[in-house]
């Protein structure tokens, strides 16, 4: 299905120009099943990339997405959404996947953007900001269908990120982007989180090995305020846990993540979080190295049982 932009979430410190020049010239698919061409090609670029990094999800677990994007779990009524982007030929230039998690009772809509992907000849082209721009609009879309005015549910947007590694570059210049475009780091001392282990385990016969990241976060039209309410921090971890990565996780492997994280919010005995300022530049020494690894890792990754 074709994807027309809604440039209403566009933040300020966005490149809104070239925003809208690359709405213009790419095309954009909101894939439609396993068995959509587009499949095929839009999982292809993310596995290429995001695989040898074991940072995504088993193409079985996004077939069954794509398979049944809108489902329930628990409290959580999903959406999944896996974008391609085509250029003018009919090129392949990009892909995006999210998953939105919408909890009525708490009025809470998290959206989680898992990964993204522009082909090197086509960075700094703006599809990267239509990227980072498409998750409002779907969330804005699920709170909508909810039967919600949006002024009446949080909106969050969820990226787990590396801490700043200065021998990596494109994970400096990814962060940046995110700087420029609303983005925080939730206190990596309040809120420590590990993305699961996404293998599967029981097959390989293997413990878990989760990946220590950062939690980044855009709270959609509060993008100036400095804290995060704990419920939101709380959000961040139970909507990715409990709605998402629960959908194909075991739970005995979730569990002692979510406890790390949800006690060490609790003990700070904080009502609203710091959120930490990502850099907007490469040269942003002061933000770099506050988000260093040395220092962040420390912190985020949970004890060995």
């Amino acid at each position: 299905m074709k994807l027309e932009v809604d440039f209403a979430g566009l933040f300020e410190g966005e490149a809104g120009e070239k925003a809208r020049a690359a709405a213009a010239r790419f095309s954009l698919e909101d894939v439609e099943g396993p068995q959509d061409p587009a499949f095929a090609q839009a999982y292809g670029a993310l596995e290429g990339y995001f695989g040898p990094l074991g940072e995504i999800e088993r193409r079985e677990v996004h077939e069954r997405f794509a398979a049944s994007p809108r489902y329930a779990r628990g409290p959580y009524e999903m959406r999944y959404h896996l974008v391609l982007a085509r250029d003018e030929a009919g090129e392949v230039v990009g892909a995006r996947d999210c998953t939105v998690a919408l909890c009525a009772e708490s009025r809470v809509c998290v959206v989680y953007l898992a990964h993204a992907l522009v082909r090197p000849a086509y960075r700094r082209s703006g599809l990267a900001a239509l990227f980072r721009l498409l998750p409002v609009q779907f969330g804005r879309t699920a709170i909508h269908a909810a039967g919600f005015a949006q002024d009446e549910v949080d909106l969050l947007l969820a990226v787990e990120q590396e801490p700043v590694d200065p021998v990596k570059m494109d994970s400096v210049v990814r962060l940046c982007a995110y700087g420029r475009s609303g983005f925080s780091v939730v206190d990596p001392a309040v809120l420590p989180y590990s993305q699961p282990d996404f293998r599967d385990l029981a097959a390989l016969g293997v413990e878990a090995s989760p990946v220590p990241l950062m939690a980044v976060v855009r709270w959609v039209g509060k993008e100036k305020v400095r804290e995060l309410p704990a419920r939101l921090c709380a959000a961040y971890v139970t909507h990715l846990y409990d709605g998402i990565h629960g959908s194909h996780c075991r739970a005995e492997d979730l569990a002692p993540l979510r406890d790390f994280a949800l006690g060490r919010l609790e003990t700070s005995g904080l009502a609203r979080v710091p959120l930490l300022p990502l850099p907007e530049r490469p040269e942003d020494a002061e933000a770099l190295t506050r988000l260093h690894q040395d220092r962040v890792v420390p912190l985020i990754t949970p004890p060995r049982a």
